[in-house]
């Protein structure tokens, strides 16, 4: 890797860097005002990626270039760690840590890598969902909208019930021009969970785009109520929807500018998506927890980035099992903790046969061989009782 830095005082900082045989540069920057740090990566000229982070409290007459390189090279930091886990990868794949860290380029805007891995996921377990709807959600940010109906597809077939995969499948089919077909799959989506936000909220976005760039150009007045019909729920169930973007699209579609209404429902759909995904910390510490157990700095790292993400959302079931899973795997196992999480967990899905079954081996573990056979039963994937707790 070769290094290249650039500053200019008091505003900027900027690093160039190769690795992989890609060129990267890393530009750190103050808003206007001065109430946050942009940071926007490139790589071979083209931005992919920035984020804003909090600016510290006069900052600017505070030694604020130093404050602005310590924010790039935090980045440039990430980015180098992700490629030497790709080498560690190369080296001996599996499928769960080909998955993981895709999920950890994703968070960085690296649709490319995340797309490698996730193909090496699928060819080692054709039968791996998560590798084929993984792979339609990187290919939909590159837009390269055929690859992503195809994965999509891939990931429907297998697990035809799960309402997310059905919601991405027909947002895929819009992009890609095939409108009906994008219907259908949303009105699936909605029958298999009718309080979907999301859903509806691609719903509305579909009218929109069907009337301004497909058959139904005209745009009848009853096509604008049926999108912002669809918009408006979305946001009646979920408040984070209703921002400021979103009431300026309402206020283009009452003024009868469909395709800048567009736009901003867009845009607002997007910064949703990104305010609720895991961020980049949660994803490092979920693939570090299965790579690096035996590391007990990475296991109780890994528990604060899960206490995190719980605290910002509460009812999230996959945190509470892994925050179990890290509690066992500390040096001194915590099976009091571990215990209680995967109860959590079980209280919000009953039917989680993982955690069923990692719950009964911990209690089998603690010698409660009662409690443990109480809930042995049905261990195989398909729905079953509540265990006893």
């Amino acid at each position: 890797m070769t290094e290249h830095t650039e500053t200019t005082p008091s505003t900027q900082s900027f690093l160039r860097f190769t690795s992989h045989g890609r060129e990267f540069g890393i530009e750190a920057s103050y808003s206007e005002p001065n109430s946050a740090i942009i940071v926007g990566m490139y790589v071979n000229g083209r931005l992919i990626f920035s984020e804003a982070k909090p600016a510290m409290e006069n900052s600017i007459e505070s030694g604020s270039n130093a404050i602005l390189r310590e924010a790039a090279e935090e980045l440039k930091a990430q980015v180098c760690e992700m490629y030497a886990f790709l080498d560690e990868i190369d080296e001996s794949p599996e499928t769960g840590a080909c998955i993981r860290l895709a999920a950890l380029f994703f968070s960085r805007a690296l649709y490319g890598e995340a797309t490698r891995l996730y193909s090496t996921a699928q060819e080692m377990s054709p039968a791996k969902n998560k590798a084929f709807y993984g792979a339609g959600l990187a290919y939909l940010e590159l837009g390269e909208y055929a690859e992503a109906c195809e994965h999509f597809s891939r990931a429907v077939s297998l697990k035809p019930l799960y309402a997310d995969y059905r919601n991405s499948y027909g947002l895929a089919l819009v992009w890609a021009g095939r409108i009906s077909e994008g219907f259908k799959q949303l009105d699936q989506a909605l029958e298999l969970n009718t309080y979907f936000a999301d859903a509806y909220y691609n719903y509305g976005l579909a009218y929109l785009f069907d009337g301004i760039k497909g058959p139904n150009s005209g745009m009848s007045e009853d096509y604008v109520n049926q999108s912002r019909a669809m918009l408006e729920k979305a946001a009646l169930i979920d408040s984070m929807i209703n921002g400021k973007e979103f009431q300026t699209g309402l206020r283009l579609l009452g003024d009868g500018n469909a395709r800048d209404a567009f736009g901003a429902f867009k845009r607002n759909r997007d910064w949703v998506s990104r305010e609720r995904a895991p961020s980049y910390d949660e994803r490092r510490a979920d693939f570090l927890v299965h790579q690096r157990s035996s590391d007990q700095q990475v296991v109780n790292e890994t528990i604060v980035a899960l206490q995190e993400q719980l605290e910002r959302n509460p009812g999230f079931v996959d945190v509470t099992y892994k925050l179990a899973l890290a509690h066992l795997r500390r040096a001194v196992c915590d099976w009091r903790s571990g215990l209680e999480f995967y109860q959590q967990t079980l209280e919000r899905n009953p039917d989680f046969a993982k955690a069923v079954k990692a719950y009964d081996i911990a209690y089998l573990s603690l010698g409660d061989i009662e409690r443990a056979i109480t809930n042995i039963e049905g261990l195989d994937d398909s729905p079953r009782r509540k265990p006893s707790v």
